[in-house]
């Protein structure tokens, strides 16, 4: 914001489209500082947020200046990124295929999500195919595959063996 030390960082996917969109709720006028690129940006967001707590006036809104962000973006980035998948699978296929062999191991939704580490809504949004296999962390499909007794490249479709484990999946009609 021109005349004061507040600065707002956050992701975008049109910087200049976000500034036009926030300034018309803002009777400052606001400028917009610097643009960093970067993959995966809702994590270095977060890192970036933490780094800057300390100065948070308010949200995404921050009492410093340039230098303290493109600090605390350096050392967002410099961590290690979780990795995730980018595979491309049949749309609904990890849905359908996951609901099956939690059905054949008589898991319920709630308590393999439980045991996964998200969110039974999470969960029932991946078996109904309305969730973004881009999206979705490694730890997660390693977690599904080891709790389902399956490897990754079966649950994602990459490869039609099992593994060593004689589940039995039942064909459905």
């Amino acid at each position: 914001m021109e005349g004061s030390s507040l600065v707002k960082v956050g992701k975008a996917k049109d910087p200049e489209q976000r500034l036009r969109d926030l300034q018309t709720g803002i009777p400052y006028r606001l400028k917009l500082l610097k643009v960093y690129p970067c993959e995966q940006v809702g994590i270095v967001e977060k890192r970036v947020h933490k780094t800057l707590a300390q100065q948070q006036h308010s949200g995404e809104w921050f009492d410093t200046d340039l230098e303290a962000v493109e600090e605390a973006f350096q050392q967002a980035i410099s961590q290690e990124i979780p990795a995730r998948i980018y595979v491309p699978v049949q749309k609904g296929f990890l849905g359908k295929r996951l609901a099956r062999l939690r059905q054949d191991k008589e898991i319920s939704q709630i308590d393999l999500a439980r045991q996964v580490g998200i969110t039974a809504k999470h969960l029932c949004q991946i078996e109904n195919g309305k969730f973004s296999l881009e999206s979705l962390r490694v730890r997660y499909v390693e977690a599904l595959a080891d709790i389902l007794g399956v490897t990754m490249d079966y649950l994602l479709n990459r490869d039609t063996s099992k593994d060593n484990n004689d589940i039995p999946i039942r064909p459905r009609a």
